[in-house]
């Protein structure tokens, strides 16, 4: 989501002319600073309900340039701060600014705590729901673009809108969860292997926690 947000400032640097270019530059490493080695540690099978996620996490860099495009590219988000405890990463003095859950913490400090299950069931339900409320005929665009954190919720997903092949989770294959650098490592390997091209009409689509959501479309 980050990532996203971050483009939709770019294109408001853009439309008024403040810049003529904007790079965006984004890190995630986590993993290796805060993760290791208690991420690869499991003391017991109920806390697999809510660490397992910590075992998909990959580490990426991504540095995106941005220039003005001839039609503007819509941005629209959606949130449920409900489901906050879901997935979080606490750190120090977090119980001073949360509210109070028996969800947050239970990994310690700067571990995740993903209810995946949990998780990934809202996540589906609320974007096929935010799809069908903004796009009357979502299957006209080439392709979408989600937060790849599985490959089955995008096959789920892609399922219940009726979208074929269009969604891309191949990253998450490859590498893992790539956080805030999914989408952008997504569009540099749907373009290496052919599937994205110049001219494409595409949605990004991620779903991240918060939970937030957006729809971003646009020409490639």
């Amino acid at each position: 989501m980050s990532w996203v947000r971050s483009l939709q400032i770019a294109q408001s640097l853009l439309l008024t002319r403040t810049y003529a270019t904007v790079l965006i530059v984004n890190g995630e490493f986590t993993v290796f600073e805060y993760g290791l080695p208690e991420v690869n540690v499991i003391r017991s099978r109920d806390q697999l309900r809510h660490m397992f996620a910590a075992f998909t996490i990959g580490e990426a860099a991504s540095a995106t340039i941005v220039g003005a495009s001839p039609e503007r590219w819509r941005f629209r988000f959606r949130s449920d701060p409900t489901r906050a405890d879901l997935c979080t990463v606490p750190i120090r003095g977090y119980d001073q600014f949360a509210m109070p859950s028996a969800r947050l913490g239970l990994g310690g400090l700067y571990q995740l705590v993903a209810f995946s299950e949990e998780l990934f069931i809202a996540a589906v339900e609320e974007m096929v729901r935010f799809v069908r409320d903004t796009y009357e005929s979502p299957e006209v665009f080439d392709l979408w673009f989600p937060h790849a954190a599985n490959s089955e919720i995008c096959r789920v997903v892609a399922r219940r809108l009726g979208l074929g092949n269009r969604v891309y989770g191949k990253t998450f294959e490859s590498c893992g969860n790539l956080i805030s650098a999914s989408i952008p490592a997504a569009m540099a390997q749907a373009a290496d292997d052919g599937r994205l091209k110049r001219g494409d009409h595409i949605v990004l689509c991620p779903a991240s926690a918060g939970m937030s959501l957006a729809l971003v479309d646009g020409r490639y």
